[in-house]
């Protein structure tokens, strides 16, 4: 069965231009649907992915890492026209990968995100991207990071939600957050710094350091990629 069996576009309408200069393409992944089939992967990682995948001591860390690197390559081996093994990455100071050099001039942006054992990938030319994925299941501490990262307007809000829809808002609010700081490879450790103000009308307002983002410039698209699942993706 062909890897690509496993791999799903579900780029929103919105982001599905015709120009392919333009198009953003989601791809998504399910860890489930392969990790059984994992030795039926093509051996296309790196010496140093290779090494990484070493480093885990559990061995569904060492399953994610193979299945999300592996796919990432295929992926990108369809828009570069060049075999998956011979893609070389490089990375920011904030561990963000990129491709190397060689491969710029094809301005392919790229960025994934996985949560509770989905994997999503988006895909662009001449942008950067962002994106980041949350399931609404998972352990997130919505009360300790809201306390500790959130500011006392995004607090305000949340508590102007109804309970039962608190968390999946807290959640809308933080995938925001991440996506901008991937988008604009900051640290994600800097996500203090990022605030989402939600007006009446639900229009958005985004801030870093205090400054508002241009949104004319940075474009924010939300999207549920799966039931119980909150997605962002942040682009030019």
């Amino acid at each position: 069965m062909s890897i690509f069996h496993y791999i799903k576009k579900i780029t929103p309408d919105v982001l599905n231009k015709t120009d392919v200069s333009n198009r953003i393409d989601i791809w998504k992944v399910s860890v489930s649907d392969i990790k059984n089939n994992i030795q039926s992967l093509p051996e296309i990682l790196s010496g140093d992915e290779v090494k990484r995948v070493n480093k885990y001591r559990l061995n569904k860390d060492k399953t994610h890492f193979i299945i999300s690197r592996t796919i990432l390559r295929m992926l990108l081996s369809s828009y570069l026209k060049k075999q998956p093994k011979d893609i070389i990455f490089s990375y920011t100071n904030t561990l963000k990968p990129m491709l190397s050099t060689q491969d710029l001039e094809q301005q392919i942006y790229f960025n994934l995100s996985h949560s509770n054992g989905l994997i999503l990938y988006a895909v662009c030319r001449g942008n950067d991207i962002g994106i980041d994925v949350e399931c609404l299941a998972s352990t997130l501490n919505s009360d300790a990071l809201e306390k500790r990262f959130f500011s006392l307007g995004e607090r305000e809000y949340l508590s102007s939600i109804p309970l039962e829809e608190r968390q999946k808002e807290f959640t809308k609010i933080w995938v925001i957050k991440e996506a901008y700081l991937k988008a604009t490879a900051k640290s994600i450790s800097d996500v203090e710094n990022v605030e989402v103000i939600t007006e009446k009308n639900k229009s958005l307002i985004l801030k870093y350091n205090g400054k508002n983002v241009n949104l004319d410039k940075w474009k924010i698209y939300q999207f549920e990629p799966e039931e119980d699942y909150v997605a962002c993706v942040v682009y030019k």
